[in-house]
């Protein structure tokens, strides 16, 4: 079919529309797709190197941590001075949490900002995304991350522990922590990411996001050790703190009863309290994500 246009010489060819031959899948199909390309932009994927550097350092510091672990008992062992023992592999979170949460107060808020000032989120509100949807990709995306990193060091040195001779005891006590390492995985960076995700959502700028989740993290924990060192607070106070409330997880979950800095807080508080407190932080950080993000296509 050929138009001709009155006001010049131009000619307008239409050939009709071709239709659409390719896979027809759901809507809930576009949650997936923003899930994995979430995911991709927390590590890096496709992008230039200093995107990939802080979940590289973070990698780096929790492999380093356990490769750490193993080789001062392995040489300890060797001069006869110290035996592998599996409580080192209970209390292995401890010091992998520090790469969760280098990058809670890193990458939330990088990706949460350039997709409000950016105009990214505008475009997901066109499609069968909503806001809840949105915010749970999001939310389980960087979750997911956080476990990818610090699950497979802490398998790995309960693995390699297991091989040495140095167990977690019994069969049923091997497959009581082989179900907790997954779990308490999932446990120790929930709070993290919703906090990370809650500063990140305040602001436009990365960086001030960053700045107000290590606000969050520290200041409420920081303000608690001055008041239990001046006049004593009861445990259930550090409550209120997302820093110690990860560590009481950790304890809880990983069953490890040793008297670290910064675990032996909620050493006595039950662990009901502390399961229900990580909920209700992590549960309040989403859903003031969800409920900020309501006005994010207007503020652009």
């Amino acid at each position: 079919m050929t138009i001709h246009t009155p006001e010049s010489e131009t000619q307008i060819y239409g050939q009709g529309f071709r239709p659409y031959t390719g896979p027809r899948r759901a809507p809930s199909r576009a949650v997936w797709t923003l899930w994995i390309y979430t995911c991709g932009r927390v590590l890096g994927r496709r992008r230039k190197f200093r995107h990939k550097l802080v979940p590289i350092l973070a990698a780096l510091f929790v492999w380093a941590a356990a490769a750490i672990f193993v080789i001062i008992n392995w040489f300890s062992n060797l001069l006869d001075e110290y035996k592998f023992v599996f409580t080192e592999v209970r209390w292995f979170y401890q010091v992998g949490v520090w790469g969760i949460f280098f990058l809670a107060i890193t990458i939330p808020a990088r990706i949460l900002s350039q997709d409000r000032s950016g105009g990214l989120f505008a475009l997901y509100m066109i499609s069968p995304i909503t806001r809840l949807r949105y915010t749970s990709a999001q939310s389980s995306a960087v979750l997911a991350v956080m476990v990818l990193l610090f699950l497979p060091a802490l398998l790995f040195m309960f693995l390699l522990y297991s091989l040495l001779g140095s167990g977690a005891g019994s069969g049923m006590d091997f497959l009581n922590f082989l179900w907790r390492a997954p779990v308490g995985s999932v446990a120790i960076a929930l709070v993290p990411a919703a906090i990370g995700m809650a500063g990140g959502c305040l602001v436009k700028k990365g960086g001030a996001g960053s700045l107000i989740s290590v606000i969050f993290f520290w200041v409420p924990s920081s303000v608690l050790g001055i008041l239990n060192e001046v006049r004593g607070i009861a445990e259930e106070y550090y409550l209120l703190s997302p820093f110690h409330l990860t560590y009481g997880m950790g304890r809880y979950v990983f069953q490890n009863e040793g008297d670290s800095e910064g675990v032996e807080i909620l050493g006595n508080v039950s662990s009901h309290w502390v399961i229900l407190a990580n909920l209700a932080w992590a549960a309040a950080g989403f859903a003031f994500v969800w409920w900020s993000s309501r006005k994010w296509t207007e503020s652009r």
